[in-house]
């Protein structure tokens, strides 16, 4: 049997605090764990993150802030929010999902569009929302940046962003692996148990961790 360790990262939430604090006690949990690995009983070159929504938003940029260290050997990030501008809700169009939409699948997409409140809460001090921290779309330099997985929902404003995401680190050589759960809404990860997509991804997440690490 393949055994592993999983670390949850108790961040402070907003808006009790802003940017960039709970993203910074994420990174030094991570470089604890990794310069610890021997009190953990780990293998430090088989470091992995992975995060889901606002948590995505942080893994998609933890690797920007680990270039120098490598700590993090994979990632993981379902349907992350990589954009915190207004970019994609002026792209974005309901028609793109097709037609006959349930008015519930359309309600629990439309509410993803306006981030706004989102955003006052988490950007308090006026960084700029391209920062690529905050919106890790606008990231340049993706120098050693880990293999990745991405898992979106069919029905969700934020696919576009994974799209485009996914797109950036193929373009600059960064191997990912793409997947739309299909019939499925944002959030969809926390149906587990009642909904056969999320136990489906899961299974895909094992996979490609055995894959990447040699399992």
């Amino acid at each position: 049997m393949i055994e592993g360790k999983v670390f949850h990262i108790d961040y402070t939430l907003s808006p009790e605090t802003a940017f960039p604090t709970a993203l910074n006690q994420c990174y030094h949990a991570i470089s604890y764990v990794a310069k610890h690995h021997e009190d953990f009983g780990i293998d430090p070159d088989k470091i992995a993150i992975m995060g889901d929504s606002s948590g995505g938003n942080f893994c998609a940029a933890l690797p920007l802030m680990d270039r120098d260290n490598h700590y993090i050997k994979y990632n993981i990030l379902y349907y992350p929010c990589v954009d915190l501008t207004d970019n994609s809700a002026k792209k974005f169009d309901i028609a793109y999902f097709g037609d006959n939409l349930s008015p519930l699948v359309i309600g629990r997409t439309k509410s993803l569009v306006d981030l706004s409140m989102n955003i006052k809460a988490y950007v308090q001090n006026g960084e700029d929302l391209k920062d690529e921290l905050i919106s890790p779309l606008f990231a340049k330099d993706l120098k050693g940046y880990p293999d990745s997985l991405i898992i979106t929902a069919e029905y969700d404003f934020l696919t576009l962003q994974s799209i485009d995401f996914a797109d950036l680190l193929d373009s600059n050589g960064i191997k990912v692996d793409f997947y739309k759960c299909e019939g499925t809404v944002h959030g969809f990860l926390d149906r587990i148990g009642y909904l056969e997509a999320a136990e489906l991804s899961m299974k895909k997440v094992a996979e490609h961790v055995k894959a990447k690490f040699n399992y």
